[in-house]
């Protein structure tokens, strides 16, 4: 027979507990506190001891901002601290080290973060705070330019927040906006109202980390485009824009479902193939649906392979269908597509192929049909062709087809390029016909975008290649043609 616990020993052991995990709470916090002390005095140590034109101090990760990137793209040598200051006060802190190492550097760049700041509906009070811990600075040197950057928090953080709490941070983001816009050498910007950043999950490492590819592009709209800047006149709007998307649910994301069994290769032209990572088109889908994505693409071809093309479509199948990429450029990304699908391999997962060409053959006036079927010198008998390829390698895998996309070039893609050529429409077209023949599934890309002479700017980069968001509404739509497939 067990015997009985005493009643002692009943009532003791659950204190001895809770005073074990207390104790082993303690020695946690009191490592981290030893850690971000150790990393401050690191920092410390480097803007005391190297030389640099610039600094940047971030109060929310920045660790993916790539100091290569301000030498490259701003000409500056730059530290990137790796501390994140918890207050105003230890800002100041790594402030006064910059100034005490007296490099006589031109630029500071700052990640503030206005939640770690004691602010209040009380604008008195919060100046106090600023006056005290930050505004001193931008005033004592006024030859200093001071670029500012303001936190972007993933929508899943929003999503997080009852309405209430997501107000009282916008509140604090206004507080800080207003007070540092009117400073002369300082500029305040502010990324985190772009749908295409915060809504896509495959953007951020944690609610306030962004991975590098996006951290590079912030970068490049904001410290060196001087885009996303705030300034007295519109700090406001921004904010009650922002509050108003997050409350009414305006802010698209995609009806997908989970899709981390499937992997899915794309070939393309530079719709495709010149964007990389979680912002280009397969990315999008990557980060909305958990499919291994593979882009394949390759800027400046077409379906059909041109007299002067230095890789064709069929070439990068014959990359792809016999597992050899070092046939292709090794800086191409259809190289690295076919290597990173290679190494990871397809066992227990569903194949997918999405083919999207059009807008070269457009513009290079390739023939849109042949009296040959399988004629890759034209466009459809190309397409025909990879299709049938596909099929025979891959006979259970699914293939897309997609239509071109819209362009404003020549005359919106009404005048015929080349003696064999057509209009725009007329590979549209062709596509749709073709996929009713090969009983392949399509997405008319030109219709189901919605860009116009009139809009395209708010999804175009220039004539034909889509920008973040033109991209982010590509990939989601897909993301939907998956979630629709009966698998």
């Amino acid at each position: 027979m067990r015997a009985e616990t005493p009643v002692k020993l009943k009532v003791i052991i659950p204190v001895l507990l809770v005073l074990a995990l207390l104790a082993g709470l303690g020695s946690y916090l009191g490592w981290m506190a030893f850690d971000a002390d150790r990393v401050m005095k690191a920092d410390i140590s480097r803007l005391q001891s190297e030389e640099y034109q610039a600094v940047f101090l971030s109060m929310f990760p920045n660790q993916n901002y790539a100091e290569e990137d301000f030498a490259v793209f701003r000409g500056l040598t730059t530290v990137r601290t790796d501390g994140q200051p918890k207050s105003g006060k230890q800002l100041a802190e790594y402030m006064e080290a910059v100034f005490r190492a007296d490099k006589g550097i031109k630029n500071i760049y700052l990640g503030i973060d206005p939640m770690k700041y004691r602010l209040s509906e009380n604008k008195e009070e919060a100046r106090q705070e600023l006056q005290r811990y930050l505004l001193p600075y931008l005033t004592a040197h006024p030859d200093i330019t001071y670029e500012i950057l303001l936190p972007y928090p993933s929508l899943a953080y929003w999503n997080g927040l009852t309405d209430e709490k997501a107000e009282q941070v916008l509140d604090q983001y206004r507080i800080m906006s207003e007070l540092l816009t009117q400073q002369p050498n300082a500029s305040v910007y502010f990324a985190g109202g772009q749908e295409w950043l915060i809504a896509n999950p495959g953007n951020y490492e944690n609610s306030l980390l962004v991975n590098a590819g996006v951290s590079q592009k912030i970068m490049l709209y904001t410290f060196c485009d001087h885009n996303l800047r705030l300034t007295q006149d519109d700090y406001n709007a921004v904010f009650d824009s922002l509050r108003d998307w997050l409350q009414g649910g305006q802010i698209y994301t995609p009806a997908g479902k989970d899709e981390s069994g499937r992997a899915v290769i794309f070939f393309g032209d530079s719709i495709i193939g010149n964007y990389a990572g979680s912002l280009s088109i397969p990315g999008v889908v990557q980060g909305f649906s958990g499919a291994a994505v593979y882009n394949c693409g390759f800027g400046g071809i077409g379906a059909a392979q041109g007299v002067d093309d230095e890789v064709t479509f069929q070439e990068i199948l014959d990359a792809f269908l016999g597992g050899a990429p070092s046939l292709l450029p090794e800086d191409a990304q259809a190289y690295k597509g076919i290597q990173e699908f290679l190494r990871d391999g397809t066992e227990g997962q569903k194949i997918s192929f999405v083919i999207s060409f059009g807008l070269n053959d457009f513009f290079e006036g390739h023939p849109v049909e042949s009296k040959e079927a399988y004629d890759i010198a034209s466009y459809t008998g190309s397409l025909r062709k990879a299709v049938a390829r596909l099929r025979e390698a891959y006979p259970n895998a699914d293939i897309l087809l997609l239509t071109p996309s819209k362009s404003t070039l020549f005359e919106n893609g009404t005048l015929v390029q080349g003696e064999e050529g057509g209009v725009l429409m007329d590979y549209v077209e062709a596509v749709l016909s073709l996929s009713k023949e090969l009983s392949v599934p399509c997405i008319n890309i030109y219709k189901e975008m919605g860009t116009d002479k009139e809009n395209y700017e708010a999804y175009l980069a220039d004539g034909c290649h889509f920008n973040e968001m033109g991209r982010y509404l590509f990939g989601s739509r897909l993301v939907e043609e998956f979630a629709e497939w009966q698998d």
